[in-house]
């Protein structure tokens, strides 16, 4: 990613809790982006969580509990 500020947008990112999917979190919430971090296991991403908003304090971050495989989970989140 650039170093393009991110302010003022929200992303929403599956899999936040490892991988790709928790870099982009941490390089989303580091440009200032607003960030739901989606995720089955609040025990696997509730750290991510607390890390991300640890390092970044000003970065509004969030969880949303969800399994991207179930529709109807999807449309509730």
């Amino acid at each position: 990613m650039t170093d393009t500020d991110l302010h003022g947008r929200t992303f929403y990112v599956t899999g936040a809790s490892s991988g790709i999917g928790r870099a982009m979190v941490e390089a989303l919430a580091a440009r200032g982006g607003s960030v739901v971090l989606a995720a089955r296991s609040e025990a696997r991403t509730r750290p991510v969580l607390e890390a991300i908003r640890a390092r970044h304090p000003a970065a509004q971050v969030e969880l949303a509990l969800v399994d991207v495989s179930d529709l109807g989970a999807v449309r509730r989140a």
